[in-house]
C-alpha cells in the first residue's frame, strides 16, 4: 500500500512538472506570436526595396563587389554585357533571377544595429583593402549597388549570412543591411551574387542538346582525327574511322564527346584583337565541328601550344540544307563570339581535344 501511494505521488508529480512545462511553452509561443504581430502591426515587415519592382526597365548597371573583386554589368540599348570583361555579353538569365530576388525580398525580422555584431552577420561595409594576397576577399559582405539610366542610386545593399534553418524547403534566408543605415533585417530570400565575372559571361550561346548531333570531328593538326557519327537521332553515336582489331575504351564515351556543347560553361574571354590564338604558323591549330541533324555546324579552333590550353575560337556555318532556324542560330553565334577567344574549363576543353587512340583499346583475342 505504501508503494502504490508513493507511486501515485510520484505520479502527480510528474504530471504537476508537465503541466508547468506545458504552460511555459504556451506562453513563450504567444510571446513570440506577439513580437511578430507587433513588428508587423508597426510596419517593419513587407518588401525590403518596395520601389525596386516598378524600376527595373530604367536600371542601367548593376556593380556587385567583394572586397577587391568587381562585377560591373550594363546595359547596352536592349541587352546587357559584362563591361569588366571588354563587353562582353552577359548571361541574363542570371541578372533576371538577380534582380527579381532582390525586389521580392520581404522583411522578416529586424535583428542588430550593433556596428559590432556586422562581422558575424557578414553584413559589414565593403573596404577594397579588405583583401588577402591570393585576391579573396577577407569581408564577408557582398555589396550590390543598382543605377538607372539617370545614374541614380536605385539600390545599394549589402547581402550576408545565408540561414537555411527554418526556412521552408527551397528556400533561404538572408541578413541584409541597406548601405549607410544601421540596421539588419532577416529577410525572406537569397540571391545569388558571385563576385566572379565568369559567373555572369553569357555561356548559353553555345548549346546543341546531344539529341540533335548528328556528326563530330576533332581534327588534329598532326592528321590524328576521331570522327563520331549516326544517321538517325534514334541511333548509337559509333566511331566511324575506328581502326582494326581495337574495341572502344567505353561505350559512354562516344555520347560524352557529343554533348560537350550542351550546358556550356566559360571560365574568361578575351577579344581577339588583344589576345590572339597562338598558333605557329597556323602549324599547331586545331578544330573541332559539330553538325546538327538541322544541319548547323559549330566549330571550334584550338592550339595545340601548352600555353593557349582552354582557349578557344567559335564559329558557326550552316550545311546547304539547313533550317531557317539553324541558319538564325549560326548569325547569333558569330555576332556574339566572332570577336573574342573563349576560355573552356579543363574538362570541357579535354573532350573538345581528345585523339583517337584515347578512345580505343586493342582487341583481346577469343
Amino acid at each position: 500500500m505504501a508503494i502504490a501511494n508513493r507511486l501515485k505521488k510520484s505520479g502527480a508529480f510528474w504530471l504537476g512538472i508537465l503541466a508547468i512545462v506545458l504552460v511555459i511553452i504556451t506562453l513563450a509561443s504567444g510571446l513570440k506570436h506577439f513580437v511578430l504581430s507587433k513588428t508587423a502591426t508597426d510596419g517593419a515587415t513587407g518588401l525590403l526595396l518596395p520601389k525596386l519592382g516598378s524600376q527595373l526597365d530604367n536600371l542601367a548597371s548593376v556593380t556587385i563587389r567583394r572586397g577587391s573583386a568587381v562585377v560591373r554589368l550594363q546595359k547596352q540599348g536592349d541587352d546587357w554585357v559584362v563591361a569588366d570583361k571588354g563587353g562582353f555579353p552577359a548571361e541574363t538569365a542570371n541578372l533576371r533571377s538577380l534582380l527579381l530576388s532582390l525586389a521580392n525580398m520581404r522583411k522578416l525580422e529586424e535583428k542588430t544595429s550593433d556596428s559590432n555584431n556586422y562581422v558575424q552577420l557578414q553584413v559589414e561595409d565593403q573596404r577594397a583593402e579588405d583583401t588577402k594576397a591570393d585576391g579573396k576577399a577577407v569581408a564577408g559582405s557582398t555589396q550590390i549597388t543598382l543605377n538607372n539610366d539617370q545614374g541614380d542610386v536605385v539600390a545599394d545593399l549589402l547581402v550576408g549570412k545565408i540561414q537555411t534553418q527554418g526556412a521552408a524547403a527551397g528556400h533561404a534566408y538572408s541578413f541584409v543591411r541597406l548601405v549607410n543605415t544601421p540596421q539588419v533585417w532577416l529577410v525572406d530570400g537569397a540571391a545569388s551574387l558571385p563576385a566572379d565575372s565568369s559567373f555572369w559571361l553569357r555561356a548559353s550561346v553555345i548549346n546543341l542538346p546531344v539529341e540533335a548531333v548528328k556528326t563530330l570531328e576533332i581534327q588534329h593538326p598532326n592528321g590524328n582525327k576521331p570522327i563520331i557519327g549516326r544517321d538517325q537521332p534514334d541511333q548509337e553515336f559509333r566511331l566511324l574511322n575506328q581502326p582494326a582489331e581495337t574495341e572502344l575504351l567505353s561505350k559512354k564515351s562516344l555520347p560524352g564527346l557529343a554533348a560537350n556543347l550542351a550546358f556550356m560553361e566559360l571560365d574568361d574571354v578575351a577579344e581577339l584583337a588583344a589576345r590572339p590564338l597562338v598558333g605557329v604558323d597556323k602549324q599547331s591549330l586545331g578544330q573541332t565541328s559539330f553538325t546538327s541533324f538541322a544541319g548547323l555546324v559549330i566549330t571550334a579552333q584550338w592550339s595545340t601550344i601548352s600555353t593557349e590550353a582552354g582557349w578557344v575560337k567559335f564559329s558557326a556555318s550552316t550545311t546547304a540544307d539547313a533550317d531557317p532556324a539553324s541558319r538564325e542560330i549560326a548569325e547569333t553565334i558569330n555576332n556574339e563570339l566572332g570577336r573574342w577567344l573563349v576560355k573552356l574549363p579543363g574538362f570541357k576543353y579535354d573532350l573538345l581535344t581528345k585523339r583517337l587512340e584515347s578512345l580505343v583499346v586493342k582487341s583481346v583475342a577469343p
